[in-house]
């Protein structure tokens, strides 16, 4: 044993990871608890935005899964204490500049893909995945089509 675990984080608050740890491990069933964990935000960059939330909870999910979000995806979206994904201001703006960055699809709240349907705004360039929370998103990223639960495996 190594002692407790650390959690570290560079770029994003260490109380925004834990809570994202617990919403991992309540909502989504991944068993994360007594594990090191080190967060750093490329570039130098500070990220204080709740839009960060859903990168941040599939970032460490990836992680514990051992398996990588899959190329050319991006994720935007807040995480609530329920694990459900809320939606987030200027989705439309989002995905133009996600999309002009080079991504193929997009991993958001459920809420902003319907708005952004009722404004007639879906962008044909890039493939939406709506997710309703957490566990939603995790499955739409890392579950094969087997349809094999990866939160479950301990």
């Amino acid at each position: 044993s190594y002692g407790p675990p650390r959690v570290t984080a560079i770029g994003v608050e260490v109380s925004r990871v834990l809570l994202m740890l617990n919403i991992l491990e309540r909502q989504a069933g991944l068993r994360v608890t007594g594990h090191d964990v080190f967060v750093n935000v490329a570039g130098g960059i500070k990220i204080t935005e709740p839009a960060v939330d859903l990168a941040l909870a599939a970032a460490l999910a990836s992680s514990k899964l051992d398996l990588p979000i899959p190329q050319r995806t991006a994720l935007f979206g807040e995480v609530g204490l329920t694990g459900e994904v809320r939606s987030v201001g200027q989705a439309s703006i989002r995905l133009a500049e996600v999309t002009k960055l080079g991504f193929e699809r997009c991993v958001l709240s459920e809420s902003n893909v319907e708005a952004l349907r009722t404004e007639g705004a879906l962008p044909r360039n890039i493939q939406l995945t709506a997710a309703r929370n957490v566990r939603d998103a995790i499955r739409t990223l890392f579950v094969p089509e087997s349809g094999a639960n990866p939160g479950e495996e301990g």
